[in-house]
């Protein structure tokens, strides 16, 4: 659906704009949540004699270990020793709108035909994409300043950020089967981590840049 993909592609387009290399760190973040998600499908495959519930929160936890790894190894390399506001938010784009069209966007004409869902009732889905396209910005800031600082914890803390939001959203759903409130409570929590983090990340990282040109401009 065009809802779950369009508000990020909009923001991906004036974040990158004519710069070819943030456009790479997009694609580059695409293909790292691929990546992440078919090293931990042998797994969840292993996990299938398990109940649901033990699955799922599995899941949860095995999501932030592999997708935060990956996310740290390859914006280490891709990005030192320049670490951004901007080119961290088109990788988190990158990576949050390949999920989007991979899991939610190809499934919808399966599901419109197999249970005759309208737009209405794959809506909450679509809005679900751009709650996770945010977190995943939102992961991508906190791994650009863990690797501008060396301060390799922060990669920890987006670990369990990622996994955290993804078993409250399991607990919301448990306690209510409506999808409006399981997002509305899902937003709320995405909101309050990434505020923060994206404004305290660009305080930080253009620091460190700041101070790299003094550096540079002493040693020249």
């Amino acid at each position: 659906m065009v809802a779950a993909c369009l508000p990020a592609l909009v923001s991906l387009v004036y974040v990158a704009g004519r710069r070819l290399g943030m456009w790479l760190d997009a694609l580059v973040g695409g293909g790292g949540w691929l990546a992440a998600y078919l090293l931990r499908l042998p797994v969840l495959i292993a996990l299938t004699t398990l109940g649901p519930l033990a699955r799922a929160i599995i899941a949860s936890i095995l999501a932030g270990i592999f997708e935060e790894g990956l996310r740290y190894l390859l914006m280490r390399v891709r990005m030192k020793p320049s670490y951004s506001l901007k080119r961290a938010s088109a990788f988190g784009l990158g990576w949050g709108l390949t999920e989007a069209l991979l899991i939610f966007c190809i499934n919808v004409p399966l599901a419109v035909a197999v249970t005759g869902y309208g737009w209405l009732e794959l809506m909450p889905g679509a809005v679900e994409r751009n709650i996770a396209i945010t977190f995943h910005v939102a992961a991508s800031c906190i791994i650009a300043v863990s690797l501008a600082t060396a301060r390799w914890p922060y990669m920890l803390i987006a670990v369990g950020l990622h996994s955290g939001v993804n078993m409250a959203g399991l607990a919301v759903m448990l306690t209510t089967r409506n999808p409006w409130v399981i997002e509305g409570v899902l937003a709320l929590i995405v909101a309050v981590i990434a505020v923060p983090t994206i404004i305290k990340s660009r305080k930080v990282l253009r620091e460190r840049q700041n101070n790299t040109k003094v550096k540079n401009i002493r040693v020249g």
